[in-house]
């Protein structure tokens, strides 16, 4: 990528980021730009920035003997760098690590989050599956 063409890329996204936070995350899709491809790579503000203690005093805020919290961590794109995300161990919240879909079911919006539309279903599915799993019980209990 040339100079010029990074310099208007960063322009046009941080375009996009005022739009997102006006709106406070909530755009038509239509009107979100473009998808990502597979030359993506996932910002390493994101990659670094993995803060358990919060999801654990989430949990622990609405876990009790009746209650249990399943903590599900949304897919990621499938971009060159998606591995040290799904990759990692979420032992330390009870949770899976995410699942990598194609780079084009999301939005380049700079928060690698936004699923266009059509990819909503397989997202859905990923998670019933987990819900699923997490009501059969531990791999030692006799519900299996």
């Amino acid at each position: 990528m040339t100079p010029k063409a990074g310099f208007m890329a960063a322009v046009r996204r941080q375009d996009r980021v005022a739009a997102i936070a006006a709106s406070m995350g909530h755009l038509d899709a239509a009107s979100r730009g473009q998808h990502l491809d597979s030359s993506c790579v996932i910002s390493s503000k994101f990659i670094d920035r993995v803060d358990t203690e919060s999801v654990q005093t989430l949990a622990s805020r609405y876990r009790s003997a009746q209650t249990a919290v399943l903590v599900f961590i949304a897919p990621v794109p499938g971009c060159s760098n998606a591995s040290l995300v799904t990759s990692r161990s979420y032992a330390a919240i009870s949770a899976a690590p995410p699942k990598e879909m194609q780079a084009s079911s999301f939005w380049d919006d700079t928060f690698y989050t936004h699923l266009d539309p059509n990819a909503v279903s397989q997202a859905t599915a990923d998670l019933v599956e987990a819900v699923r799993l997490a009501l059969r019980g531990p791999l030692d209990s006799p519900q299996r």
